[in-house]
């Protein structure tokens, strides 16, 4: 499996529009590709802004190589979100992993 990890950040007043964002365009979006696992958003507050950590996972790198029509390393970040954020990472990191413990003890939802 593949994680794909992803960071930006965004202020309060606009949290909320990023999450629903979130929640109609890019899960969705994700949903339809091949190789999607899931995925985890965290967040913390630093300042005046609330740092997210997006980590996305996948099956292998080929689903990845499909979802980003061959340039891994470039974060998808619709417009519509970008509006939503005062920082974003134009790029990813990606990890594979070796061990997996105890997932199934993960809540389904948050």
């Amino acid at each position: 499996m593949i994680i794909r990890v992803w960071h930006a950040a965004t202020t309060p007043t606009k949290e909320r529009h990023y999450l629903d964002i979130v929640r109609r365009v890019v899960l969705p979006h994700f949903e339809t590709m091949e190789g999607y696992r899931g995925a985890f958003f965290t967040v913390r507050t630093d300042g005046d802004l609330r740092r997210y950590t997006v980590l996305t996972y996948w099956t292998s790198m080929a689903d990845v190589d499909r979802l980003t029509d061959g340039d891994v390393d470039h974060a998808f970040v619709p417009d519509e979100i970008r509006r939503t954020l005062e920082q974003a990472d134009e790029t990813v990191e990606h990890s594979e992993v070796v061990i997996a413990h105890a997932i199934d003890r993960l809540p389904e939802h948050a």
